[in-house]
């Protein structure tokens, strides 16, 4: 029999029994007439596997609403359509792969333009 106790660097530590493991998707077609997600097979210690994923707010991303909020706090007609723009704005970036640093460095790169300058203007010497 094998003991959980493990004596490391001096320290005493417990590690409780890992559970048997378990599929985390169904069974799959044809065994028991079940498809693949059904949620009788889900795996019930599985719950952190949806974590990760962006929060979304009726198919627009969380940080497209933020407008929204300072709509709620400055109720006039032009802040909300400020807030619509920003939020159509938002969710054009994100159909076409853009998060909002990646689109703001290219913005950045388009106004700096092609020439880089490998000396600072502070040590330049000017005659």
């Amino acid at each position: 029999m094998v003991s959980n106790n493990h004596y490391t660097d001096g320290a005493l530590y417990f590690m409780p029994p890992l559970p048997p493991p378990q599929k985390a998707w169904g069974r799959g077609l044809g065994r028991g007439g079940q498809d693949d997600n059904s949620m009788a097979d889900l795996n019930p210690n599985a719950h952190w596997r949806d974590s990760a994923r962006a929060v979304r707010f009726f198919g627009v991303d969380y940080r497209a609403m933020f407008p929204l909020l300072i709509c709620l706090f400055l109720p006039r007609l032009w802040t909300l359509g400020l807030a619509v723009a920003a939020i159509v704005f938002f969710t054009l970036l994100e159909r076409y792969g853009f998060s909002v640093m990646v689109f703001a460095r290219a913005l950045r790169g388009f106004f700096a333009g092609p020439r880089k300058i490998a000396t600072p203007w502070w040590l330049k010497k000017y005659k």
